[in-house]
């Protein structure tokens, strides 16, 4: 059997890479119904950054996730990454518990830009 060269030495098989996939799918797809929830509990009242900001991290979170279907795999780092994310925001849990935390409410004089 000939020697391995660094390249392959270094490559990931099938079942790693599909590992990481499912595990990074599993973690964006909780962070995105996470914020989805949030996001559904807000309403007009609160500030709008706050809202573009929720929407931005789910939609991230989708594409991050769903990024194999294109060719884009991912190796622990994107793991890391989104595992980190979804810890965030059930860090964040207990401000949430009892409906949307009272700082996001929107009482500044430029309504949506705050």
């Amino acid at each position: 059997m000939a020697p391995l060269t660094p390249r392959e030495k270094t490559a990931m098989s099938e079942f790693t890479r599909d590992a990481y996939a499912g595990a990074v799918l599993l973690a964006c797809l909780a962070s995105a119904v996470i914020c989805l929830l949030r996001l559904r509990m807000m309403s007009a009242r609160y500030r709008l950054m706050e809202r573009v900001r929720l929407t931005c991290m789910g939609g991230a979170c989708m594409a991050f996730g769903l990024s194999p279907l294109v060719g884009e795999w991912h190796g622990p780092y994107g793991l890391i990454l989104s595992a980190a994310v979804l810890l965030s925001l059930c860090l964040d849990w207990g401000r949430w518990r009892n409906g949307t935390p009272g700082e996001f409410l929107n009482t500044e004089r430029m309504p949506y830009f705050y």
